[in-house]
């Protein structure tokens, strides 16, 4: 190996001198900008992460009930004397107190410290209601609009008049298809029923604002997805027997006004028994929950 010469060793040091200064610089200009104070804790030994922040949105409350389920149950006679017109009394399931369990349930998965690791940030969860109280769909919408969401998972219970309909589907933002707009339709017709909105919507005003939602499409159809396949997988898993009414596209109110990816899921109908039967049970709820909770990591994960 050649010595080096003076001027170069000289030389050398002046340039190594200029690097750690160069780098000293870049640290304190790093540190100090306003992005990453936002981020860092005041103790400063370690770096806060933003975390992720899911609305999870349980469909109903208060005078608005949802979906109803309504069936004959066998009661006990309690003497002989008793008239068979009393042997029976009727049952009702309805869907705001349904979706309100399955929401709480879902929260707790989350929560679960493994979920934090597994994603390497924190889940901040969301709640649109806590208690059987009544929330608007403008309410609902600017909540997630407020917590700066990366997902909107609104969750709903069906039903239907002759009672053979029975399964589990998921929605998504689309104003692309005459679906959409039938969808829409029967949501508004929903809405008239519960009470006037403020504003009218014309169609036209609907296809505009859900325009400028474009951007989501794509991030919404890979949630409904990842929500579908996870959903089914874990039901299915527990030994539980569902159908697959698959995938749906709809121009509903809820997903555009909250102006971030989302899903709205129909978890069976409380119309038919078997699934009625199923959602009833504690442990199939957990089944469900666990899907849901288990998509959605998935999903954020493969949103990045």
């Amino acid at each position: 190996m050649k010595s080096r010469t003076p001027v170069t060793a000289q030389l050398g040091k002046t340039v190594r001198i200029l690097n750690a200064f160069f780098l000293s610089v870049v640290f304190v200009v790093f540190t100090t900008s306003p992005a990453v104070s936002a981020i860092t804790p005041k103790g400063g030994s370690k770096t806060a992460v933003a975390p992720y922040v899911v609305i999870l949105d349980p469909g109903h409350g208060g005078s608005d009930t949802g979906a109803v389920g309504v069936w004959q149950m066998q009661s006990s006679a309690q003497n002989s004397a008793q008239s068979s017109s009393n042997s029976t009394r009727k049952q009702r399931l309805v869907e705001k107190e349904v979706v309100l369990d399955l929401a709480r349930r879902v929260q707790i998965e989350l929560e679960n410290e493994a979920f934090a690791k597994a994603l390497g940030r924190p889940i901040r969860i969301v709640l649109t209601r806590e208690s059987d109280g009544f929330v608007s769909l403008d309410q609902r919408a600017f909540i997630a609009r407020q917590a700066k969401a990366d997902l909107f998972v609104s969750l709903h219970a069906n039903a239907e008049t002759t009672g053979s309909v029975r399964g589990f589907e998921i929605y998504y933002l689309d104003n692309s298809s005459k679906e959409s707009y039938s969808h829409h339709e029967t949501l508004h017709q929903r809405r008239k029923k519960i009470g006037k909105p403020k504003h009218k919507d014309s169609k036209l005003a609907l296809l505009l604002r859900s325009i400028a939602t474009d951007s989501t499409l794509n991030h919404s159809k890979l949630a409904a997805k990842t929500l579908q396949k996870s959903i089914l997988n874990e039901i299915r898993d527990d030994g539980y027997t569902v159908k697959d009414r698959g995938i749906r596209r709809a121009l509903l109110q809820v997903l555009l006004d909250a102006e971030t990816p989302g899903v709205l899921i129909e978890a069976l109908y409380l119309s038919h028994p078997q699934d009625r039967k199923l959602i009833q049970h504690p442990q199939a709820r957990n089944s469900i929950a666990s899907g849901i909770a288990k998509g959605i990591l998935k999903y954020l994960i493969l949103s990045e």
